[in-house]
C-alpha cells in the first residue's frame, strides 16, 4: 500500500468514526426531544380562557394561571407529563404578583408551602381544551402518586365528563 493510500484510509476511517459519534449524538438528542408528547408540545406557547375569564398559559416546563385581574399569576412547574392518560403532574410553590398593574413582574415569590397536583387535559377536534383538576394540595410527590383519584375524559362528549363535583372546564384558545 502506498503511503498516501494509508493516510487516506486512516483519515477516512477517522471521519467515519467521528461521523458515527456525531450521528449517535444527534439520535440521542432527537430521542430526548421525542419524549416530549406531541399533544402537550402543542399546548406550549398557548393561552386558553374559560367562560368565566380564568386563563391557562402553557409553556414547556410551566403552566401560568393568571387570575381574572391579571395581577396575580400562580406558576405551576410541570414535573411529569403522561401522554397515554393525558395527565400533567405539577408542583406549586411560586407566584408573581404585579403590584402596580404594569404587567412587569419581578422574580417569582417563593411561597412557604409546596403543593403537588395532577390535572387531566384533552384537546377536542372542536379546538376546545377540556381541563380537570384531578388532585391538588398534596404535600409530597409520593402523596400525590399514592392518590388514585381518576377522572378520565369522555372523548366523544368531553363537556359532560365528570371531574369531581363538576365537569371538565372548557377553554378556548386565545
Amino acid at each position: 500500500m502506498k503511503p498516501n493510500q494509508k493516510n487516506f484510509r486512516t483519515t477516512l476511517w477517522a471521519m467515519l468514526l467521528i461521523g458515527s459519534f456525531s450521528f449517535v449524538g444527534c439520535a440521542v438528542e432527537d430521542e430526548t426531544t421525542a419524549t416530549q408528547p406531541d399533544e402537550y408540545v402543542k399546548l406550549a406557547g398557548t393561552l386558553w380562557q374559560d367562560a368565566y375569564g380564568c386563563k391557562l398559559a402553557f409553556e414547556a416546563k410551566t403552566i401560568d394561571q393568571p387570575d381574572t385581574s391579571g395581577l396575580l399569576h400562580v406558576l405551576l412547574d410541570v414535573i411529569e407529563v403522561d401522554i397515554a392518560n393525558q395527565i400533567i403532574k405539577v408542583k406549586r410553590n411560586r407566584m408573581n404578583y404585579d403590584t402596580n398593574g404594569d404587567t412587569m413582574y419581578d422574580d417569582p415569590s417563593i411561597l412557604n408551602t409546596i403543593e403537588y397536583g395532577r390535572y387531566r387535559w384533552y384537546v377536542h377536534t372542536n379546538g376546545k381544551l377540556y381541563w380537570c383538576t384531578e388532585v391538588y394540595g398534596k404535600a409530597t410527590l409520593d402523596e400525590l402518586n399514592a392518590d388514585t383519584t381518576a377522572y378520565p375524559v369522555n372523548k366523544d362528549n368531553p363537556a359532560s365528563s365528570a371531574c369531581g363535583v363538576s365537569t371538565y372546564s372548557e377553554y378556548t384558545k386565545q
